[in-house]
């Protein structure tokens, strides 16, 4: 990361502020050797180079003043440039993850409540439920979940309805209808869901 930001200050607004330092440098350096010169004439007893001193120091301030601004610009443009280079660069990486692996977009919350004294059985009867949900290649997500001492929940990620509609008529929602008499003290409660956001396991989504 921090090499790709050094080579981000090859562009023409760092070699423009670059070149603006090293004018400055030059100019100063002009400034001061005639300021010594004029000195030195002074001490010599060559007058009249009092003013070119003074000429020559504040010549250079008025350059500065003008060249600084050059500089700050040039330096400011080449720091919005880096970082939406950066920004562009995270951007890419987000966009080629989200690509890589399709968002779940639907699902669905089932509340399961057992009859007294089957709480065993329904929970059961889930945990055996994974290895029938394991051969449906559209369902993306699957969670059976205890919600209470008697109250059980299904909770299921698809990436699209033919997913969803697939889990609904498949063999996991056979098997629970078949059971429902015995096992549940009412009938379960189904909510198709719309997902807003996800984080799946790598390879799962």
């Amino acid at each position: 990361m921090r090499q790709d930001a050094r080579i981000r200050w090859f562009n023409v607004d760092a070699l423009y502020a670059t070149g603006v330092l090293i004018w400055i440098f030059v100019v100063w350096s002009v400034a001061f050797y005639i300021a010594s010169e004029a000195i030195r004439d002074e001490s010599a007893g060559v007058g009249g180079n009092s003013s070119l001193f003074a000429c020559a120091i504040a010549t250079a301030g008025v350059i500065t003043a003008f060249s600084a601004r050059e500089f700050l610009g040039a330096y400011r443009a080449c720091m919005a440039r880096a970082s939406g280079d950066a920004a562009q660069m995270h951007g890419g990486a987000a966009a080629s993850a989200s690509e890589a692996r399709p968002m779940t977009k639907l699902g669905l919350l089932v509340t399961l409540e057992a009859k007294p004294g089957k709480e065993m059985q329904l929970a059961n009867f889930l945990i055996d439920a994974l290895a029938l949900v394991e051969a449906e290649p559209d369902t993306a997500a699957w969670f059976a979940i205890r919600i209470g001492p008697s109250t059980f929940g299904v909770f299921d990620a698809f990436r699209d309805e033919k997913g969803r509609e697939a889990h609904l008529s498949g063999e996991v929602a056979t098997a629970l209808l078949a059971n429902a008499p015995e096992l549940l003290a009412k009938p379960p409660s189904i909510e198709k869901i719309t997902i807003l956001a996800d984080k799946l396991p790598e390879g799962r989504g």
